[in-house]
């Protein structure tokens, strides 16, 4: 559990000095080495040409999501003759104080991304674009050019969530952010999972912590917040829309982009809300809404099956899809079809339709014994 400290010092000690990069000692904080402020990259970075600000916040967020110090950032952006960047270049340049060389460092950058990127496509992460991915992508673009909120509702299990990191992931760490509500759905829990997803201490009283996430943000990026359905889980209705709120207090300040997506268990929750009215000024910001269909189309499952090197399924196989989509979801389904190919493989026999109502035989068998306990 994150708790938000009350202490008036605690941003003090991850400011950085002005002319001397932080310590790693002042920069590890909760087992983390890239401890960098993010509002203090994006302000120094704000008013940067497109490639060079994209750039740079790239490397910011590649730092934090892989907990990567300055020194091991460096050694990951070479110059052009080999040599690796100081931790001091580093941090220059991230936090704007850099002046000549510039140009040479974002394309150290750029070559860096390319080489992640090509490798991310080699070793197949497992990602699968469908009819409804691409109807996610649209609408989060949409989003993003015309700087309003759209919102994303549909079942669970039916490929939000994986479209919507996925959309992040291609869309350059420094442009796009993606958040969930974490079960609970209090506010401050919200703050301190946003706080660590741009960057910075969650550990700082709550004006603080707003002032430095609505810094992070401006008009030319997109805000992603997931499992919004979590505002219900606890709380009074006083308290449900406190996350909506600061979520259109960054959009009114900043108008960056907005897409919140949820479980139908949302509109459900706030038909009965009490405090419903509160919604109301976040729905007069939305461009649209995009309401997904209860189970992948046929066609999107016929790709999920190509995907693995297997044609439609027909017979028993089309059966088992049809009742485990209808009934478990989309999630479960995909976990037989890896489940199959892996059997296969280690059988060294081509994947059929075959492997894949064993692996469901074998996983539901392994729930009977479970229950049998």
């Amino acid at each position: 559990m994150v708790t938000i400290a009350t202490a008036e010092n605690t941003i003090a000690a991850e400011e950085p000095p002005e002319t001397a990069p932080p310590t790693d000692a002042q920069m590890v904080q909760r087992n983390q080495k890239y401890r960098l402020p993010g509002d203090q990259v994006y302000k120094a970075t704000q008013h940067m040409p497109d490639a060079q600000r994209s750039a740079i916040r790239w490397l910011h967020h590649h730092g934090v999501d892989n907990n990567l110090d300055l020194e091991e950032l460096g050694a990951m952006i070479k110059q052009p003759g080999g040599k690796p960047y100081s931790r001091d270049s580093v941090y220059q340049l991230l936090t704007g104080r850099r002046e000549a060389g510039i140009e040479k460092m974002v394309q150290a950058i750029e070559r860096l991304k390319k080489l992640i990127e090509s490798r991310r496509v080699v070793n197949k992460l497992g990602f699968i674009e469908t009819s409804l991915t691409r109807k996610i992508f649209s609408v989060c673009e949409a989003a993003l050019t015309y700087q309003k909120i759209v919102q994303i509702f549909g079942d669970s299990q039916i490929g939000k969530t994986e479209a919507l990191e996925e959309y992040a992931r291609q869309n350059n760490h420094g442009q796009t952010i993606y958040v969930r509500v974490p079960e609970g759905g209090g506010l401050n829990y919200f703050m301190a999972s946003l706080a660590d997803r741009l960057g910075f201490s969650s550990q700082q009283k709550i004006p603080e912590l707003r002032a430095r996430a609505i810094a992070s943000f401006d008009s030319r990026m997109l805000l992603i917040v997931d499992e919004i359905h979590n505002i219900f889980s606890t709380g009074t209705n006083l308290t449900h829309f406190r996350v909506p709120e600061f979520i259109r207090e960054i959009y009114d300040r900043t108008k960056c982009g907005v897409v919140i997506s949820g479980t139908n268990v949302f509109e459900a929750k706030l038909a009965k809300a009490a405090g419903k009215k509160l919604f109301d000024q976040f729905q007069r910001r939305s461009l649209c809404k995009l309401q997904l269909p209860n189970i992948p189309t046929d066609d999107d499952l016929d790709t999920f099956a190509a995907a693995h090197g297997l044609p439609p399924a027909t017979g028993e196989a089309f059966e088992a899809q049809t009742t485990i989509i209808t009934h478990d979801g989309l999630g479960v389904w995909l976990t037989y079809l890896r489940a199959g190919s892996h059997m296969a493989t280690k059988k060294n026999n081509k994947f059929t339709w075959e492997w894949v109502l064993k692996a469901r035989d074998t996983i539901l068998a392994l729930g009977e014994m479970k229950g049998a306990k």
